[in-house]
């Protein structure tokens, strides 16, 4: 992926927003589309209407949009460049524990253990 000066200033922001967020109490964060639970990246970044959400992390190179032929709409995490952008920060393994997982938001919400999705 080729960055752009709007990228780089996309991603630049993000990070100062993170290290802001991860020096605060503990707190996990999913980075998925979701914008509606407090547990959301993108509400904790005060973006309340997913487009937006979405539009920010397609602009830093983090997310795709895909539409489908069926039309289907489709949010695409690109956790390789999440990784190159985590990457640069020295202090990464301080501030940051990243996995990568199925993760059932609605179960997690109602204390329930989370269980794997049947995706098939």
């Amino acid at each position: 992926m080729q960055a752009n000066g709007t990228m780089i200033r996309a991603r630049e922001y993000l990070l100062v927003l993170l290290i802001f967020l991860a020096e605060a109490d503990s707190f996990w964060f999913t980075i998925s589309g979701e914008t509606s639970r407090d547990c959301s990246l993108g509400r904790r970044l005060g973006f309340y209407d997913k487009i937006d959400y979405y539009a920010f992390l397609v602009t830093a190179g983090l997310a795709e949009y895909r539409i489908h032929g069926n039309g289907d709409k489709e949010l695409k995490i690109l956790r390789g460049q999440w990784n190159i952008m985590l990457d640069i920060l020295p202090n990464k393994a301080e501030l940051f524990h990243v996995t990568e997982r199925i993760f059932d938001v609605e179960s997690a919400v109602a204390g329930l253990t989370q269980y794997r999705a049947n995706r098939g």
